[in-house]
């Protein structure tokens, strides 16, 4: 009799984890249809961006199409480096950035207003966390893979709460821009998601000013070495020069917008408009009111290519690290200056 239950036993657990199996297998079956259906879309996606854009990869010219329109803008650019200012100018042509109630709000290092979605930076927050980095850390935001993040994603669709709510009030109104300088690293994650292909404002400004600007406005804990800053404004530049590439790009730079804002916003509602951007208007001189160029600290004279030699922090232990991120970004900055940056041929990561 006991043996009769052994086995009656036996055979039921046998029977459970033959379906125990079979679930995991269909489910990950399942999750690998899901992940295909959601990755594809993608790739045919950038597709069809790639059939709408020419690129001048080696001058600073607007970006060439007008066969497709798209309702949306992408701002990439460094942190320090101009973006609120130059997004605050294009919201005056009608391009809608959300509800105020939905944006970040002032602060001391940023006076006048971010313009950026809180979700959309919580977002951006959770996908550099995920791949165990942060908004200012050099090494891990270059190893950012956006790929990876979008599959994360599958895996824990909970993980894309905040970008939906951020899709969701951003989309109410068109066009749209959308700006966080975390979208430098992350845009392309974004991609898929939108109904749309969007067009790209990438901004620069001098390494040196941007590394002045975030180390003085560095809150919390020791103060990195200015040759930190540097290297993440070298990061910062390259992932977004690299990851647009393939999209609809108007080029500018804080100097630009500082030395003359109207022409230089009017010229990049132009490009956006060739690049299929139904921008309402142009600027005049009165709608800008005053661009507060006082407000921008940390101002130097290094130019290109630079002569000044450059002397390192007094307390800075590596010296020549603090040479050589200096160098290598003055040699980016350069190119971005000259356009050789956004030619295929530019080596990024030079030895």
């Amino acid at each position: 009799m006991n043996v009769i239950i052994c086995c009656f036993i036996l055979l039921i657990c046998l029977n459970v984890s033959f379906y125990i199996y079979s679930l995991r297998n269909k489910t990950k079956d399942n999750f690998e249809s899901n992940l295909h259906q959601n990755v594809v879309p993608e790739t045919a996606h950038l597709r069809e961006a790639r059939s709408l854009i020419v690129v001048d990869k080696l001058k600073h010219k607007e970006s060439e199409s007008g066969i497709s329109s798209t309702d949306g803008v992408f701002v990439l650019g460094m942190h320090r480096s101009g973006t609120s200012m130059l997004t605050e100018l294009l919201i005056k042509t009608g391009l809608y950035v959300g509800e105020s109630k939905d944006l970040l709000k002032p602060a001391t290092d940023n006076e006048l207003g971010f313009y950026e979605m809180r979700d959309c930076c919580r977002q951006n927050d959770l996908f550099l966390r995920k791949q165990k980095t942060n908004w200012a850390d050099p090494l891990g935001f270059d190893k950012y893979n956006w790929s990876r993040g979008l599959q994360q994603i599958m895996v824990t669709p909970v993980d894309f709460k905040f970008g939906k709510r951020c899709l969701k009030n951003l989309i109410k109104k068109r066009p749209w821009i959308l700006k966080d300088p975390r979208l430098c690293g992350t845009f392309r994650t974004w991609l898929p998601f939108l109904d749309t292909i969007p067009a790209i404002v990438f901004t620069y400004r001098h390494p040196v000013e941007v590394a002045k600007s975030l180390k003085a406005r560095h809150r919390g804990g020791k103060v990195p070495m200015f040759k930190h800053w540097l290297r993440l404004w070298s990061v910062y530049n390259k992932k977004a020069v690299l990851q647009s590439r393939d999209l609809c790009r108007i080029i500018s730079s804080n100097a630009k917008v500082l030395q003359d804002p109207v022409a230089e916003v009017n010229r990049i509602v132009a490009g956006l408009r060739r690049c299929g951007v139904a921008v309402p208007r142009f600027i005049t001189e009165n709608s800008t009111g005053t661009v507060h160029q006082e407000l921008q600290h940390q101002k130097i004279g290094h130019k290109c290519p630079p002569q000044d030699k450059w002397i390192p922090e007094r307390n800075q232990t590596d010296k020549q690290g603090e040479i050589a991120a200096y160098k290598e970004a003055m040699r980016i900055y350069c190119a971005l200056e000259s356009g050789e940056a956004f030619s295929s041929q530019f080596i990024w990561n030079k030895k």
